[in-house]
């Protein structure tokens, strides 16, 4: 390989780490979401223009912006700003999420490293929220607004949205500007970035917050809350580091509330990890535990990314083995075990990791766990902000508003020298703790028997390895890594749903299963993937189907698994054994089923087609001729004809919608179809409106047949006429593009429609942008038969 193709090779590589893909549950996760964001700060302050012009603008519109961004003259940069606290991220996090979930084919990608960033090839979203990065590398973020400016118009795949502070998006800016060498690049800047303003939440807004965060658990009374949320001056982060850790809320709470959210985070520090500083008649020794408490917080916050299994003592003391006294992590950990202790709680909490029957859960305040990848992370960015007021207090002023803790911590700890050797420690053992688990699966693997005094907390275990897994995804032995990983997390008991949705991707890795037999328990792998098939993770059932066969070709799969798929047709689980009908075809092609044993269970997929989950029974329909077309299934004329008047009316429906590919395929009989038709016209007047408009959409192809009667369909128009002004908006239109041919036909009165043309009128006006579009493509329909008129339109644009 050439110089050229090694530095080719490494940007590329470099350009890749700069990205990060995120699903919608990692962007839940990424802006620090617990659950789902009230609706707040629907109004905003919107500023663009050279002159950044100041236009009010409600929440969705900027996400329909978002979502049809044109990159010819669309803002490149959209900073969403505010002070400390007042709920940003929760903001970005909404409109992100809108904009995902919109018709537009868009990504999410969490911008990690600045220097070397590129826009991906798809259109997408480029996101940096100042939580999620170090403070020296938001200030390196002007780079990312250079190079949007200076690319090619066709490079640029969509907008940046930075969510930081007023002070620091100011410093971002301005940067950039002077980075910029012609005029005409510094007006390209000015001209496509908009700031969005996040104000103080209103008070009606706090109330919300406040009642979704107390949950109905903590008792407070309505005198109170009002003193919190009037002490919280508008900052929700303030209500949230407040709930934290209580039990009940009593008067004398509401004056530790401080309005300035830094010094706020370095007195919960102080209450939380540091036990309000009770050190006076200690010994030296012992003294030495604030210190090392203080600098495991220090390493935590410094890293980027610290996960479950970096933290975890049970497994620190594993992988560890003999050597864990030389583990500063551990050591801090059992300072922070052995303060609490002294204050003579009964079981230490702070700094533990557990599982519940709803999974892992950590008891480190002010920090969230994520579910599903382990990652640790500060509930806020002040909390960084808030320990480092914290430490400056205590090795360098002399004055501060903490200042028992401070005089306390400073009379009686080591000095600041001291202080950095312990904690630039833990950031080298945090680096090496992976090849510290790469030794453990090796010892682990060879000596099975030597672990087993573990078995009770081995789940827990499969958590912490799937979390440092995550994290060191681009460390350099990745495969092997991976592979290794997946040998031990197979002999684990036990393993939910939660587990494999982690588990599923080492399991379905190409280079796992192109060395399977490398694995010590062939057994347990098998037993793995077959839980997989019918597990209730839909992510973690479909890749498992995906990947059927190549386990097959590989031979981890064959005849002898016959009776438990078959078992997965018959399964009570309805989207389980839907998937298991839908991917017969593989098993019976590679003979791992045999057809007649799968005919005499063919009743448990006829079920489906009357099923009450509407995707499930949607998609049982689409499948039923493919597998009658396999001989999969046979005639079943009467069972099909029952179907056409089930008292189920979405069963009927879809039953009436399915009727000519069955006559088509010769599975029912023409006349007897036509001696049910007073089943269908009863659905024209069902009191659904998603029926009625399924029913009216499917008459005219029914009528071509002579399956129903012209007059019967005359006397139900008036159910069809008040679908066209539904409250429903997606009804409503629907309803409107359908109109023309049944006017054609005779069925709708021309006068009628006219009568209610305001109703269309008012989607062009939609605030839902998919509604808006196609309502406009339908105008031209609506002018062409003269229920709308071009002059009308003009008067009205």
């Amino acid at each position: 390989m050439s110089s050229n193709d090694t530095t080719n090779l490494r940007n590329f590589v470099n350009q890749a780490k700069a990205l990060r893909l995120l699903d919608l549950n990692n962007l839940k996760y990424y802006y620090g979401v617990n659950k789902e964001p009230l609706e707040i700060h629907e109004k905003l302050s919107l500023y663009k223009g050279p002159k950044f012009e100041e236009e009010l603008i409600n929440r969705k519109e900027i996400s329909n912006k978002i979502s049809l961004w044109d990159p010819s003259k669309d803002p490149l940069v959209y900073a969403i700003v505010g002070v400390s606290g007042v709920g940003k991220s929760w903001l970005t996090y909404r409109i992100v999420r809108e904009a995902l979930l919109s018709e537009a084919n868009i990504k999410a990608y969490a911008i990690d490293d600045m220097e070397n960033f590129d826009y991906p090839k798809d259109r997408s979203l480029l996101l940096i929220d100042d939580s999620r990065v170090s403070e020296s590398e938001l200030k390196e973020a002007y780079k990312l607004l250079i190079k949007a400016v200076k690319k090619q118009e066709k490079e640029v795949t969509g907008p940046i949205i930075i969510t930081t502070t007023d002070i620091d998006w100011d410093t971002i800016y301005k940067t950039a500007l002077n980075g910029l060498n012609s005029d005409e690049e510094k007006e390209r800047l000015k001209s496509r970035t908009v700031i969005v303003n996040v104000g103080k939440a209103s008070k009606d807004e706090m109330h919300k917050i406040l009642d979704q965060l107390l949950g109905g658990k903590i008792p407070i009374s309505n005198d109170l809350k009002e003193k919190i949320i009037e002490n919280a001056n508008g900052l929700p982060i303030i209500l949230r580091y407040f709930i934290e850790g209580k039990k009940a809320i009593r008067q004398k709470d509401i004056d530790e509330i401080e309005k300035d959210p830094v010094k706020y985070a370095a007195k919960k520090i102080e209450q939380f990890y540091l036990f309000d500083c009770k050190i006076s008649s200690r010994r030296k020794e012992d003294k030495k535990d604030f210190l090392l408490i203080l600098a495991l917080l220090g390493a935590i916050l410094k890293t980027k990314n610290v996960v479950l299994g970096e933290i975890d003592k049970d497994a620190l003391n594993l992988i560890y083995g003999e050597d864990y006294e030389k583990s500063y992590i551990i050591k801090s950990l059992d300072a922070l075990f052995n303060e609490q202790k002294k204050l003579k709680t009964k079981q230490p909490k702070i700094g533990t990791i557990g599982l519940t029957m709803k999974g892992i859960y950590t008891r480190f305040p002010l920090f969230e766990t994520d579910p599903i990848y382990g990652e640790i992370r500060p509930i806020h960015n002040s909390v960084k902000k808030g320990y480092d007021y914290l430490f400056k207090s205590i090795f360098e002023s002399y004055e501060s508003e903490i200042d028992d803790c401070i005089k306390n911590l400073r009379s009686q700890m080591y000095n600041v020298e001291e202080y950095h050797e312990v904690i630039n420690g833990i950031l080298k053992e945090l680096e090496r703790i992976p090849q510290n688990y790469f030794k453990f699966f090796e010892d682990y693997l060879k000596n099975k028997e030597k672990y087993k005094r573990y078995n009770n907390k081995r789940k827990k275990l499969a958590y912490d390895i799937l979390s440092v897994e995550f994290l060191h995804s681009l460390w350099y032995n990745k495969d092997i890594f991976e592979l290794m990983a997946l040998d031990v997390l197979v002999n684990i008991d036990d393993i939910d749903d939660k587990l494999l949705h982690g588990i599923v991707n080492l399991l379905f890795n190409d280079f796992v299963l192109n060395n399977i037999n490398a694995l010590s328990n062939i057994d347990d792998f098998h037993k793995l993937f077959l839980g997989a098939l019918k597990s209730n993770d839909e992510y973690v059932r479909s890749r498992a189907w995906e990947n059927l066969t190549k386990l097959i070709d590989r031979g981890m799969i064959d005849k002898r698994d016959s009776d438990y798929f078959l078992s997965l047709l018959k399964s009570r689980d309805e989207k389980v054994r839907l998937t298991a009908w839908e991917n017969l075809t593989k098993l019976i092609d590679r003979g791992i089923v045999e057809l007649e044993s799968v005919k005499i269970r063919k009743n448990y997929f006829l079920s489906l087609l009357k099923s009450s989950n509407e995707y499930v029974r949607l998609t049982a329909w689409a499948d039923l001729t493919k597998l009658i077309s396999k001989k999969i299934l046979g005639k079943r004329e009467d069972y099909f004809l029952s179907l056409l008047r089930s008292s189920n009316e979405y069963v009927r429906l879809y039953a009436w919608y399915n009727v000519l590919e069955l006559m088509d395929k010769g599975l029912v009989d023409y006349e007897k179809v036509k001696e049910r038709k007073n089943y269908f016209h009863s659905l024209l007047r069902s009191g659904s409106q998603k029926i009625r408009l399924t029913a009216w959409y499917n008459v005219l192809e029914l009528m071509d047949k002579g399956l129903v009667d012209y007059e019967k369909v005359k006397e139900n128009r008036s159910y069809f006429l008040s679908l066209l002004k539904s409250n429903n908006e997606y009804v409503r239109l629907t309803a409107w593009e359908n109109l023309t041919k049944l006017i054609y036909k005779g069925f709708i009165d021309f006068d009628k429609v006219k009568e209610r043309k305001n109703y269309f009128l008012s989607l062009l006006q939609s605030e839902n942008k998919y509604v808006r579009s196609r309502a406009w493509e339908n105008l031209t329909k609506l002018i062409d038969i003269g229920i709308l008129s071009k002059d009308y339109i003009k008067d009205n644009k």
